[in-house]
C-alpha cells in the first residue's frame, strides 16, 4: 500500500555540523491515497529519526506534484528552505 523511508548521513551530519535526517521516499498506491497512510507513514519515519537523534529533517520534493505531497509536507511542518533546478537530457542511440 505505501512505503516510508528515512536515512542518517553521519559523514555528512559531521561536514556540517547538524544532526539530519532525511525522508528518502514516500509513497502510497494511488487506489490507497488520502486515506492519511502517506501522513501516518511519514509521521513514523519522523518519530523514529528523532529517537536515532535527529535534531533536523530534510527532503526534496517536486513543488509541482499534483499528488499534494508539498502540502503534506508543510502540514506536519516542512519549511522550504532552498529551491533547486533538476537538468534532464535525453540520450539517443
Amino acid at each position: 500500500m505505501g512505503l516510508s523511508l528515512s536515512a542518517i548521513y553521519p559523514e555528512r551530519n559531521e561536514r556540517v555540523g547538524c544532526e539530519h535526517g532525511w525522508v528518502e521516499a514516500l509513497a502510497v498506491l494511488r487506489e490507497h491515497r488520502r486515506k492519511g497512510l502517506g501522513r501516518a507513514l511519514l509521521l513514523e519515519g519522523m518519530r523514529a529519526l528523532r529517537g536515532r537523534g535527529c535534531t533536523h529533517l530534510m527532503l526534496g520534493v517536486d513543488s509541482q506534484n499534483p499528488t499534494g505531497a508539498l502540502g503534506l509536507y508543510e502540514s506536519v511542518g516542512f519549511r522550504e528552505w532552498s529551491t533547486g533546478i533538476t537538468f534532464r537530457k535525453t540520450l539517443r542511440e
